[in-house]
């Protein structure tokens, strides 16, 4: 059961950012991965359309009955020419970009590629098994990387 914290946070869209990555579909159209934990996480749900901010592009990218039940993934055809004028596609031979969407208004995200000395480390973390890991479990890889010195 949802705390009243909690679904205030996701109305407000408040919160930590949202670790990401595209996604490539076979058609060759490219998405952002969310995830379930984060869907749960970030989104009121059944949630029907989210604001991405794009530099200076706003767009509105619908989140349809399949992105609730199956597969949790953001495809719009704005944000996939966005992606692919920048090089952040994933296609099938290339591993997949981490990008991050920052909560900024009720349910407003800015898309923003993950810095780069991070960049590895956060790579790691989602790829566990294919599904997008916590903050918490990010953050903490990240911070033992920097101690341990491996983040540039």
């Amino acid at each position: 059961m949802s705390s009243v914290h909690d679904t205030i946070s996701k109305m407000s869209g408040r919160g930590t950012s949202m670790y990401v990555k595209t996604h490539a579909r076979e058609d060759g159209t490219t998405g952002l991965l969310v995830g379930a934990a984060n869907a749960r996480r970030f989104f009121a749900e059944g949630t029907a359309a989210i604001e991405i901010e794009l530099g200076s592009l706003q767009i509105q990218c619908d989140l349809g009955p399949q992105f609730w039940r199956d597969e949790p993934v953001i495809h719009d055809p704005r944000l996939n020419a966005w992606l692919e004028s920048r090089n952040l596609h994933g296609r099938p031979w290339r591993e997949p970009v981490p990008m991050t969407l920052v909560p900024n208004g009720e349910r407003r995200y800015r898309l923003q590629p993950v810095e780069r000395n991070a960049a590895a480390v956060r790579a790691t973390a989602l790829s566990n098994n294919g599904r997008v890991c916590s903050q918490e479990l990010i953050d903490s890889k990240y911070e033992a990387a920097l101690r341990a010195g491996s983040a540039d």
